[in-house]
């Protein structure tokens, strides 16, 4: 089956990376401090012999240019501090930028993969749900012509085959209560996976008024069952069939098996009402052909029962 429903992804919470700004070294602002201070001495040096300075006035001289080439020195030195501190910066912006990007990708890809993953789910307990759901009138449908024909072995003293038939409804009646229970579990799960999320799914379409109440055929496998055990010939054959070991629906024996699937099958479907909270108007395309044989197999149901009841 194919859906044309979507779950969104979560909202990506933007990653927070902490800023690292790598130490600076002071070894290049000293070498270019004294580079400059030996630079700056120099030209002072130089400016003073060019201007032919007498001993006296060289000596006076000197202490101003040294504390200007000092000045310099420093203010140079500086300069190369503050354009290795810009440019530690810039590069752990950079770096700060990058990771942030990075993870908010990820984060995104993992997002957008886990609405995919869910989506994908979802539509398959969906499928898996319609596909149980559509199961159900149908062997509900075989049970009754089960009974049919062990009634029909009956009155013809066919004792095999009467509870060949009574068995075959039993087992199917066993197989509708593992239906309605993986419907039930799909619904809490599906309800479950779509809580808090952004998504253009429908409610859980599969309600119980969608699907046949098997309690006829459970009364109708029950009248057989005791009608067989009332007659000598038959519960002959009953006792020595009944302690058959089988593995219908976790029952251990036949005679298990068909008792407890009626009595099974009535209780399942009154849980699979009071848990599953959908309505006939969340009921989409896909079970419209089921709705439909629910309402045949129910009139057959009744035709069923009444008619074993006059009997």
């Amino acid at each position: 089956m194919n859906f044309d429903y979507s779950v969104a992804p979560i909202d990506v919470t933007p990653a927070v990376v902490a800023l690292k700004r790598e130490s600076v070294s002071f070894t290049g602002p000293i070498w270019t401090a004294v580079i400059a201070l030996f630079a700056f001495g120099g030209i002072a040096d130089g400016i003073q012999r060019s201007l032919n300075l007498s001993h006296d006035e060289l000596q006076a001289s000197t202490p101003p240019l040294m504390v200007a080439c000092v000045v310099a020195a420093i203010l140079a030195g500086s300069v190369v501090l503050a354009v290795l501190k810009r440019s530690a910066l810039r590069k752990a912006q950079a770096e700060q930028s990058y990771w942030q990007t990075r993870i908010d990708n990820d984060n995104r890809k993992k997002a957008e993969f886990e609405a995919t993953s869910t989506t994908k789910l979802l539509c398959d307990l969906l499928s898996r749900s319609y596909t149980s759901a559509a199961a159900i009138p149908q062997k509900l449908e075989k049970a009754c012509t089960a009974i049919e024909h062990a009634q029909e072995e009956y009155e013809e003293k066919a004792y095999g085959p009467f509870w060949d038939a009574t068995e075959l409804a039993a087992e199917l009646l066993s197989e509708i209560v593992d239906h309605f229970r993986s419907i039930q579990k799909n619904a809490a799960d599906y309800e479950g996976r779509l809580r808090g999320r952004n998504h253009n799914f429908p409610p859980f379409p599969v309600a119980v008024e969608a699907l046949p109440n098997p309690a006829a055929v459970a009364a109708a496998v029950r009248l057989m069952v005791r009608r067989g055990q009332k007659n000598f010939e038959f519960a002959t054959i009953w006792e020595h069939r009944k302690t058959r070991r089988v593995l219908v629906g976790g029952f251990q024996t036949i005679g298990d098996a068909i008792t407890g699937a009626a009595d099974a099958i009535c209780e399942v479907y009154g849980d699979f009402g009071r848990a599953v909270s959908s309505s006939l108007d969340a009921m989409d395309m896909h079970l419209v052909e089921t709705v439909r044989h629910t309402k045949r197999v129910a009139d057959l149901q009744s035709s069923l029962l009444k008619q074993l009841r006059r009997e």
